[in-house]
C-alpha cells in the first residue's frame, strides 16, 4: 500500500475541525477503503502527526481511532491547509519527481507558505 498525501491532509483537517477522536470509518469513501485509512492512521502515528490506535484481527484491521493531532501534525496542517498552497505543493512535487518523501512535501509547503506570508506583508 502506498501513502496518499491527499488522505493525510484530509485526516489532519478533519481531526482539527472535529476537536476530538475520529474513527477510521469516518474517512471511508467510494475511493478509499477502511484498510487504506487504517494504514494511514498507523503511518501517521509512526511519523508523529497524530496519536492513533489500530487494532488488528490477524492481518486485517478491525478498529482504528485517531485521538488527537500532535505538534508536528498541527505544524504540517498549518502549511497545507490552504487549498491553493496544497495544489501548488502537489504540482511542484509532481513536476520535479512525481512523488517525494514527507520531509520534501513539508519543506515545499513551508517555503510556499512563507512566500505567501511575506507577499502579504
Amino acid at each position: 500500500m502506498r501513502r496518499d498525501m491527499d488522505l493525510v491532509r484530509r485526516i489532519l483537517k478533519d481531526m482539527a475541525e472535529a476537536g476530538g477522536p475520529l474513527k477510521a470509518s469516518a474517512f471511508v469513501t467510494e475511493g478509499t477503503t477502511f484498510e487504506e485509512v487504517c494504514y494511514h492512521f498507523r503511518i501517521m502515528d509512526e511519523a508523529g502527526l497524530i496519536k492513533a490506535t489500530v487494532t488488528y484481527a490477524g492481518d486485517a484491521p478491525y478498529f482504528a481511532v485517531a485521538s488527537e493531532l500532535t505538534w508536528e501534525g498541527n505544524d504540517f496542517l498549518a502549511t497545507v491547509e490552504s487549498d491553493t498552497i496544497w495544489q501548488k505543493v502537489k504540482s511542484r512535487v509532481a513536476k520535479a519527481t512525481g512523488d517525494a518523501s514527507f520531509s520534501v512535501f513539508k519543506a515545499v509547503a513551508v517555503k510556499m507558505t512563507e512566500a505567501a506570508v511575506m507577499a502579504g506583508l
